[in-house]
Parts: structure tokens; C-alpha cells; sequence
């Protein structure tokens, strides 16, 4: 019956890898799955008849899969505390963006206003220039008009 066994252990993988292909979307199920998969191959015994295994072997085997399911679970708890940690990341990440975005806007507000200022100024400048040149043309004829009348007058 060596033929049967090999028969069953090979119908056993293929379900395992169709099952696999069937639920490859999620992470969570590729873990357990290559988890049971790596326990599968790991104790070839499983597949096969265990009638020929004294009582004490068969205790150290159960012994031998209760310690690899623990660990199994621990890796799973360690998997969901990453990916909680992964999560909690992605929405401080969020919240930088966030904030960096209000910053620009901030700034962005104020080279506008800074821009606003700097018009007014330049307004400002032209208007006083113009006055000066006014100031300067007027203060140029008092002068002349000045120099005009104290002038004396020769004979």
C-alpha cells in the first residue's frame, strides 16, 4: 500500500496549493497558509499511518506540534502587532501630509500678502518721487524768482 500513501499525500498537496491559488488575495491568509504548508512538510509522518509508532513516540510527536502551533501563533501575533504599527504609520504619515499642506497654504498666504505690501510701496515710492520732482521744480522757480528780485539794478 506505499502507492496509496504517496497517492494520498500528493491529492493532500494539490488541495492545499488549490486552496492557496483560491485565497492569494489576502496577506494574512498567505502567512497561515505557508505556515501550515512549512508544518505539513516539516512532519512528513502526519500523512501517513502512524498504526507502527509506540505511545511514547507518538506523545513526543504531539509534543513536537503543540510547541510549532505556539510558535505559528506567535509569529501571527507578532504579524498583527506590525501590521497595527504599519497602520498607525501610514495615518501619522497622513497627518504630516496634512499638516505640511496647511504650511504651504500658510506660506503661500503670505508671500501673497507680502506681494500686496510691496505693490502698495512701490505706489507709494512713485507718488512721493513724483511730489519730490514737483516739490523741486516749484522750489527752482522760487529761487529764480528770488535771485530775480534782489538783483541790482545798474544804471
Amino acid at each position: 500500500m506505499p502507492w496509496a500513501r504517496k497517492h494520498t499525500k500528493l491529492l493532500f498537496l494539490q488541495v492545499i496549493i488549490y486552496t492557496m491559488d483560491k485565497y492569494v488575495f489576502s496577506y494574512r491568509r498567505i502567512t497561515l497558509w505557508t505556515l501550515l504548508l512549512l508544518c505539513v512538510l516539516s512532519f512528513p509522518g502526519l500523512l501517513s499511518a502512524q498504526n507502527g509508532k509506540s505511545s511514547s513516540q507518538l506523545k513526543k510527536d504531539k509534543q513536537k506540534i503543540e510547541t510549532e502551533i505556539a510558535n505559528t501563533q506567535k509569529l501571527l501575533k507578532k504579524n498583527e502587532s506590525n501590521q497595527k504599527a504599519a497602520v498607525q504609520q501610514a495615518a501619522l504619515l497622513r497627518q504630516q501630509i496634512q499638516n505640511r499642506e496647511k504650511l504651504i497654504t500658510n506660506l503661500n498666504s503670505q508671500i501673497i500678502q507680502m506681494e500686496d505690501e510691496q505693490e502698495q510701496n512701490q505706489q507709494e515710492i512713485n507718488q512721493l518721487e513724483k511730489r519730490l520732482a514737483y516739490m523741486k521744480a516749484d522750489y527752482a522757480q522760487v529761487v529764480y524768482n528770488a535771485s530775480k528780485s534782489r538783483k541790482p539794478k545798474t544804471n
